[in-house]
């Protein structure tokens, strides 16, 4: 059907777009249901073209867009049809289209009378997506961007709405009717991976540090899909400057048969592919390891230096923004040293990046605030992050002293301490749930971290992300849509029902966490054995194809985390008794 001038909303479409203006547009041949038809979709069992029309004028940005489309129909076994449009479109009966257009150029939004008045005063990466069926059998997904980085979050978010069921090797996909405006409420919302699992030598593959490159690879796309845009790594061991050689010191060194050289390797694949990704990557510094060499010793300063100077070296050509962190083992407090040092480590790492950024973390060290006001002992550029949580008073007295804000997050989304379930996404609903608005205005960059990788408990991350975006989305949806990304619609509400009964179950003390954060012990009352019997049942219920492909691009894989669900709900079960 050609394009022809719009007669009543939905019906009959015109479209003349000279030739001078490039659209944004890809078609996408999948089905897209309404809730009226929820049994449209498109079975695909072969090969089978997809158009994929779209404009280069956005520049590398669509490039990702474009990449990130193909990929998802091409996983499964679908060819896209790479086509350029500049001139005139044409829309065909009964096929359904993904339509991606940019605040700046939206011709075909304009026909079809999307509303974009929401996107105007927004930050970058915000979106608009609408999806639904038109009266002439066209179905539509929308996906309008703030810029070319909104287009690509709403494509990662839409990947969140698509229900994607395997029989066989036929792929059911369709989307559900909705319209939703999505603005950032953090504009640098940032996943911290620590590789605290050195700490578990029993099961290596907990730390990322002894992961292959391929999967590497993916875990900066699937904190994409969670909301992040930002990365955070840190290499915790100690430094032995006397001897210039690297040694095992905080939590237990390095890994088995591994060199400082190979763990370098695995942080700058993650660094590459987060760039890849166009996400900012920050690195945590442990001002002060316990080596026994100190900042306020003379004596050892020099030793202290040169600890710095070596991660400059390694690490300065690809990090935008570092983060110094003083109060722990080997404790150097107070305002003087954290910040002294951490203009010393800036200056060193401008050496190999002169628009590298930094932050100095105030964590269990109120003193630092007593020296934030003055530029004696830092520049008003070295940015002040508050610990764990914001707290409205410390940000408005960073604010006032003319210095950005930022958040540490800590024993939030996972716990260092304990390999466990570490499934915590009651706690993080209360938290940013209880956000006050100014905190978005207020605050330049929050991180939350997780420790243990590969494990169910990646679902804190998701939920992280996502309330990074909206604090105040129901946790509900959130877990839905993750379940059901991650494990397929059939399976969505016994996946979700199964995570909040182990996440219910969690008996233990956090160290470091306040108490009204911690989990009652639960297991002793009939009402939770009677919901573990039922999760025990509801996942045996669980039916996975071992060729099924999550939404997201996963770093673990889904098999793994039934067996490891069930073992902790086993384990329930045998403390009960």
């Amino acid at each position: 059907m050609k394009l022809q001038k719009k007669k009543n909303k939905f019906t009959q479409i015109d479209v003349m777009i000279r030739s001078s203006i490039y659209i944004l547009i890809y078609i996408i041949s999948f089905s897209l249901c309404s809730c009226k038809m929820q049994s449209s979709a498109l079975h695909v069992a072969s090969k089978k073209k997809i158009p994929v029309i779209y404009s280069s004028v956005e520049g590398i940005e669509i490039e990702r867009g474009k990449k990130l489309l193909s990929s998802f129909f091409m996983d499964r076994e679908l060819e896209s049809d790479l086509i350029e449009l500049n001139a005139l479109s044409s829309f065909e009966k009964n096929k359904a289209y993904i339509i991606l257009e940019t605040l700046d150029n939206h011709p075909l939004s304009d026909i079809f009378g999307l509303d974009l008045m929401g996107l105007s005063n927004s930050h970058s990466e915000s979106h608009m997506i609408k999806a639904f069926s038109s009266h002439n059998g066209g179905d539509f997904i929308f996906v309008v961007g703030k810029d070319a980085d909104g287009v690509e979050s709403g494509i990662h978010y839409l990947f969140s709405k698509l229900n994607c069921n395997l029989t066989g090797n036929n792929w059911r996909i369709y989307c559900p009717v909705f319209e939703e405006i999505r603005k950032p409420f953090f504009s640098i919302r940032e996943a911290t991976l620590c590789p605290t699992g050195r700490a578990i030598p029993d099961n290596p593959m907990i730390n990322y540090e002894n992961w292959n490159s391929e999967r590497l690879s993916r875990y900066p796309s699937f904190l994409r899909s969670c909301g992040f845009n930002s990365l955070q790594l840190m290499e915790l061991i100690t430094y032995n400057a006397s001897t210039g050689e690297w040694q095992g010191g905080y939590r237990g060194g390095l890994p088995k048969d591994k060199t400082i050289d190979d763990i370098e390797n695995v942080l700058k694949t993650l660094i590459d592919e987060a760039h890849n990704e166009g996400m900012r990557v920050s690195q945590y510094i442990w001002g002060s390891p316990a080596d026994g060499n100190k900042w306020d010793d003379i004596r050892t300063r020099p030793k202290r230096q040169e600890f710095y100077k070596e991660l400059a070296k390694r690490y300065g050509e690809k990090v935008d923004h570092i983060i110094t962190h003083w109060v722990d083992e080997g404790t150097e407090g107070g305002y003087e040293t954290p910040l002294t040092a951490t203009m010393f480590i800036w200056n060193e790492y401008k050496k190999y990046n002169p628009n590298v950024q930094v932050t100095c973390d105030a964590w269990f060290n109120k003193d630092l605030y007593n020296g934030i006001s003055s530029e004696k002992y830092a520049s008003k550029d070295v940015a002040i992050a508050i610990e764990r949580w914001y707290n409205k008073e410390r940000a408005e007295q960073i604010q006032n002293s003319g210095r950005k804000v930022g958040i540490w997050g800590w024993y939030l989304s996972d716990f260092e301490m304990t390999y466990g379930p570490n499934i915590y996404t009651k706690t993080l609903d209360k938290y940013y749930t209880d956000l006050p608005e100014e905190a978005s205005v207020q605050v330049d960059w929050i991180s939350s971290e997780l420790c243990f990788h590969g494990l169910p408990s990646r679902i804190n991350m998701y939920v992280v992300g996502r309330k990074m975006w909206n604090p105040k989305t129901p946790l509900e949806n959130i877990l839905y849509d993750y379940c059901k990304a991650m494990y397929g619609e059939p399976n969505a509400d016994n996946m979700k029902f199964i995570y909040e009964t182990v996440e219910e179950g969690q008996k233990e003390v956090r160290y470091g966490m306040v108490e009204k954060d911690r989990y009652a012990n639960v297991l002793e009352t009939l009402e939770f054995q009677e919901k573990v019997d039922l999760a025990l049942k509801k996942i045996d219920e669980v039916r996975i194809s071992p060729h099924w492909i999550s939404n997201f691009s996963d770093i673990a894989s889904v098999h793994d985390d039934i067996i490891n669900l069930k073992t902790w709900l086993i384990e329930f079960k045998q403390q009960i008794q």
